[in-house]
Formats: C-alpha cells, structure tokens, sequence
C-alpha cells in the first residue's frame, strides 16, 4: 500500500529483515514492520527530505541523507539529529555494512566517504571527482565495496576503498 512507486531511496534493517524503510516522492519516508505488504509514515520526516535522499539503517540508527545533510534517528523516525560530523560534499547515497557496526558509507558528488564511529568522523577515500550514485557493501566484507557513477560506470574496492578498479 505504498502511496506511489516513484522510490528514491530504500533501506533494511539488519537485526529485523521485516523491518523496511522507503523514501517515496511526495509521501515522504515510509516504513514497513511486516516485509512490506503495509506501509506508513515515519512518526516525524528527517528535516530537508523531497524528492532526493539517501536512506540506510545499522538496527540502531536509521540515517538519511537530505537536503539538511546527514540525519540519524534512534527511535524509529520520531526525532532526527544531526550526526556529529558530515562528510565533504553534496550526499547521494548511503550504505552500511552489516557485518561492521558503526561503520557508515557516503556517496557524494565527488567520491566515497567513510566513518567507522557512527558519523563521528570521516575518511575521504575516492574515487576522485567521482559522482556516487548508487552504492552497495557486502554484508560478510565491509572492505568490499561497488559503486556506480554518473555514467553508469562500475567501480569496485576490495580493500575498503584504498583501491579502485572500474
């Protein structure tokens, strides 16, 4: 039942696999405890959220990625905050590794970013000058990581991005 199919971002918690989170143009952020089949708002939207966002969830936070930068909830969507830090540059898309806590992904207009302490801090790690629009990490790796660019080209990392190949 979701309101419309025009989905900009998508996420899933790890610790529930029932547990579903949609960014849905003009609906806003939506949830699903019961793998989908019924949706409904966030009880409160990340501040600066429209048409474009990024979402991703750790079991303990869900973050967003907005116009407003990097958001994080820990009560399911009813107050979102700021993290502490933010990465360098315009954020597009967001992964994290669920074999890795703490450890969060950030697409931007210019390459990847990397925080290992829940957006307390981050790692610039390339491609240089490299839009990140979709991104993706694997669950049993967090060193291996996809991404695809504004050309639709495919870059992978095997080492936690100190290396790039396309």
């Amino acid at each position: 039942d979701l309101p419309g199919t025009d989905i900009h971002a998508f996420a899933q918690d790890p610790a529930d696999a029932r547990r579903l989170y949609a960014l849905v143009v003009g609906a806003g952020v939506l949830t699903s405890a019961d793998g989908g089949a019924t949706w409904d708002p966030l009880p409160a939207q990340p501040p600066g959220v429209g048409g474009h966002g990024a979402l991703a969830t750790d079991g303990a936070f869900v973050y967003a990625a907005t116009a407003e930068g990097l958001l994080r909830s820990s009560d399911g969507g009813a107050t979102w905050e700021p993290t502490p830090a933010q990465p360098n540059g315009m954020l597009i898309s967001l992964a994290i590794p669920s074999a890795a806590q703490q450890t969060l992904y950030a697409g931007t207009e210019s390459g990847l970013a990397k925080s290992t302490d829940g957006g307390a801090s981050w790692a610039d790690l390339g491609p240089s000058d490299v839009p990140v629009l979709a991104l993706a990490v694997t669950a049993s790796d967090p060193d291996r990581i996809l991404l695809v660019d504004n050309t639709g080209a495919v870059y992978r990392s095997t080492d936690g991005g100190a290396s790039w190949t396309t």
